[in-house]
């Protein structure tokens, strides 16, 4: 019983105004280790160890014909009935800042799909 409410409550978290809270426990992927190549994003597959946090809702992305792991950045605004949330959109790399989720900097932030995101680790 005690799995079935976590599940439940953990999106809500989420949703209800919590700031994920991007943490490096892999490691970064150096550019001499092989990466997983790609040419758009549905080509590279999430990790099964991130698809199952619940501090950020991962996603992947093909930069520079490498996959990604990344977290989309995620704004939150307080209105009468509770929280909203709407993704940060962008048009180019240098409106993007992620120094509310990556305080040590050390994560690319950049600006994919038009949207922020920090570049978490590349994907073997």
């Amino acid at each position: 019983m005690k799995k079935i409410t976590i599940l439940i409550i953990l999106p809500f978290l989420f949703l209800s105004g919590c700031n994920p809270v991007v943490e490096n426990n892999q490691g970064k992927t150096t550019k001499s280790q092989s990466a997983s190549s790609c040419e758009i994003d549905t080509d590279c597959e999430l990790p099964a160890d991130y698809a199952i946090r619940s501090n950020c809702p991962y996603s992947t992305a093909c930069k520079d014909e490498t996959c990604w792991v990344v977290c989309p950045m995620w704004e939150h605004q307080t209105i009468d009935q509770g929280f909203v949330s709407y993704d940060v959109e962008c048009q180019s790399d240098h409106q993007c800042d992620c120094s509310g989720w990556d305080s040590q900097g050390q994560f690319e932030c950049n600006c994919h799909n038009k949207q922020c995101s920090a570049f978490i680790e590349m994907i073997n």
